[in-house]
């Protein structure tokens, strides 16, 4: 059998030494018949990793559509959870709902980095006003003239499915229904 000692100390039946700080480190092995060796080793300094920034994207739509991205610097592996789910090593968690999290950054052995944050609801977009003026005379000279509310980005307005970009009011329309879908950059949609 062997024993083993740790910088001069006291010999073991254990090889094991644990809760050692960073610094230099001499292992001395000795059998049976009084043989011996040693190697001296360095513990380097763990040091925490750096959380750089964190980009929250809120829910929009009433979907969950949220999403987070962490930049964090350290020595790896670096591994990322959300509310104590499984670690992954992509730092990046996308369809999350509206509400409060805890983003957990594990290194080293059993060390972690802990952080709550929300992932906010943007407001659903809105129609806000419609106006309507009807044709004269069966002459293609109504109009439509509408107002969003909540819109992310430049909206898209379709008049029966005919596209139109960033307008918001629609003449020379001819008499007849009509069916308008407004659509917003972050894909928020109002059919009327």
């Amino acid at each position: 059998p062997y024993q083993y000692a740790l910088n001069n100390g006291t010999f073991q039946n254990a090889g094991s030494f644990y809760n050692l700080s960073a610094g230099i480190y001499t292992f001395y092995l000795i059998d049976a018949e009084n043989c011996s060796d040693s190697i001296a080793t360095q513990i380097l300094d763990s040091q925490a990793p750096t959380i750089n920034f964190i980009d929250l994207q809120p829910s929009t739509c009433g979907n969950d559509n949220g999403a987070i991205t962490i930049s964090a610097s350290g020595s790896p592996p670096l591994q990322y959870a959300l509310n104590e789910t499984d670690f992954q090593t992509s730092p990046q968690f996308t369809n999350l709902a509206p509400g409060n999290y805890t983003f957990v950054l594990a290194y080293g052995s059993n060390c972690f980095i802990n952080q709550d944050f929300v992932i906010e609801e943007r407001p659903a977009l809105e129609l806000l006003e419609l106006n309507v003026h009807p044709a004269d005379c069966e002459a293609a000279n109504g109009e439509i003239e509408l107002a969003v509310l909540n819109a992310v980005g430049t909206i898209r307005t379709e008049i029966n499915v005919v596209m139109f970009t960033a307008e918001s009011v629609f003449d020379q329309l001819e008499p007849g229904n009509y069916e308008l879908t407004i659509t917003d950059e972050a894909g928020c949609r109002i059919e009327t």
